[in-house]
This record gives C-alpha cells, structure tokens and sequence, in this order.
C-alpha cells in the first residue's frame, strides 16, 4: 500500500502531539514576555517535524503564522551535481581516476570558500524576501516598493470609468456652463435653481480628484527609489559586498508592520550545511522586534535536523 510522503494532522493518540502542545506553549510564553525570539524544533530526519508544525497551526490559530520554506531552493553544488554525474561517467568509461574532493553527509563539500558561503546565504536571503514580497495581496502592502502584475477587476474599472465622467461633467458645470447650452438645459427641465448647488458640487468633487492624483503621486514619489527589480526574470540587483536582508530592511520591517504575523515557522534551512544564515537571521528577528514600527513580539522558530 502506497503512502504519501506528506505532513500528516497529529491527533492525542500520536506520540509527537506532546511535541505540539509544548511547542504552544513556550510560543505563547515567548510572544507574551518577548524573551525569547528565536525557537528550535529538532529532531531526526523523517521524525515528524512538518507534521508537528502542520498540526500546530492548524489547532492553536490564535497565533498568526508565516510559513516559509526552501525545500525547492537548490543550492549550486545540488544544480551541479547532474554535470558531476556525468563528469565521473566519462572518467570511469575512459578509465581517468575520480577526484578525491570530500564531501559531508548531506551532500555538499567540506571546504566552502567565504565567497561560497557568501553566495549561498545571498541565494536564501532572497528566496525568504521573495516569499514575504508575493505573499500578500498589492492592496495590502500597498506602499512597497516592489510592483507586481496587478489585475483590475471589472468593478473597478467601470468605477474609474464613472470618475472620469463625473470630472468632464464636474469640470463643464463648474468652468463652461455654457458649453453645449448646459444652463438652457437645467433652466428648461426647472432645475436652474440647482446651477449654485452643483457648481459647489462640482469644485468639490474637482478638488478631491486633484487630492487622490497628488497621493497617489506622492506615493510613487517616495517609493520609486528601487535600486533595479526585473519581474520577468524574478531577479533583485544585488551588491556582491551587502547582505539581502540589509539592503532591503525598511520593505521587511514595512511587510510585518502592515500584516499581523507574530511566528514566522522555517523550514529546510539547516540542509544548506551554512551557520552563518541563522546568525544573520536573528539579527533580522532582533530588528523586528526592536522596531517601533511593528509594535508587538514576532518569534522565528526553525525545524531542524540533528
């Protein structure tokens, strides 16, 4: 009998749902006395990590939770080991000796210069900040700096549509009253005595259009300072010398600070075998909490394997 190798909902009978009720418990602990930030969830290959974290988000919703996962980020050494394969094939065909460069347990070499490592936390960085920009709806983070392919539904086009007619017609009362025989019209319907009315009307409706172009404006204004984003290719202008994370702080702080999420759950992080991401990844839990603009106690917790 075939079984899907998917997180399963743990029940009271499972021996992990203590795990479940336990990890609620010092989550609800963290985010009420803001001590602790950062939560690891370790655990053996294959021991049921997702299920517990599937389970907990599912029976305890009283948290607000940001999932995010690089289970289908491949490092450089995972897309190059296709080319290995072969390499190695020919070398045995051709009776060449293999090369003798170690590799650790999960597959990714031993030594790894500072620029690898580098490049690979660069890689995670932005798979995490891309996960967090496409998240949400654009109405929600509307002042991002980052644009998508917004779709206008038909209702809003036939509003925009009203407004431009209602600003000719606003436009036409208020400055050209005698274009088109306006006022003779009005008079003869015995409505002449509205003309004062709808001219008021009128300027102001003139002056809450003039309003939303200038906000709108202001908007596009303060936020059009993006470095370079190419939406085709999904790719975000990075300095070799700076960290992701960093150079877009204000768009994460941004993010969190129009949502509600409070646990941020990451999973697959530690088969990247890179220490240093975790270190840069408190720093940014640390920011968020610490920031004004957010408000309230966000907890990052990690599944790990040991």
């Amino acid at each position: 009998m075939l079984e899907p190798l998917l997180p399963k909902d743990l029940t009271e009978k499972d021996a992990a749902f203590k795990t479940v009720e336990e990890l609620h418990e010092v989550i609800d602990k963290a985010l009420d006395e803001g001590e602790i930030k950062n939560i690891a969830l370790t655990g053996p290959f294959g021991s049921g990590k997702s299920s517990v974290l599937q389970t907990l988000r599912k029976r305890y919703k009283e948290f607000e939770y940001l999932p995010i996962s690089l289970a289908t980020l491949r490092s450089e050494e995972e897309e190059s080991d296709g080319e290995e394969e072969v390499q190695e094939g020919i070398q045995e065909n051709s009776g060449q000796p293999k090369g003798n460069e170690s590799k650790s347990s999960n597959g990714y070499s031993c030594h790894k210069s500072e620029k690898q490592v580098e490049k690979l936390n660069r890689r995670i960085e932005y798979s995490i900040l891309q996960q967090l920009i496409y998240r949400e709806r654009t109405s929600t983070v509307q002042n991002s700096r980052f644009r998508r392919i917004v779709h206008i539904e038909e209702n809003r086009l036939r509003t925009y549509a009203w407004f431009v007619i209602g600003l000719i017609l606003a436009i036409i009362v208020v400055f050209f009253p005698n274009f088109g025989d306006v006022r003779s019209l009005l008079i003869s319907y015995g409505l002449g005595r509205f003309l004062p009315f709808l001219k008021l009307s009128g300027f102001a409706f003139i002056l809450y259009i003039i309003y939303l172009s200038v906000k709108s404006f202001v908007k596009s204004y303060c936020n059009s300072k993006l470095n370079k984003l190419n939406l085709k290719d999904m790719y975000i202008e990075i300095e070799e010398e700076n960290s992701i994370f960093n150079k877009h702080l204000d768009e994460i702080l941004y993010f969190f600070q129009v949502t509600k999420y409070n646990v941020v759950i990451i999973e697959d992080l530690d088969r990247f075998g890179t220490s240093d991401i975790f270190l840069k990844l408190r720093e940014l839990n640390q920011l968020i909490n610490e920031s004004k603009i957010v408000g309230r106690n966000v907890v990052f917790v990690y599944a790990e394997v040991i």
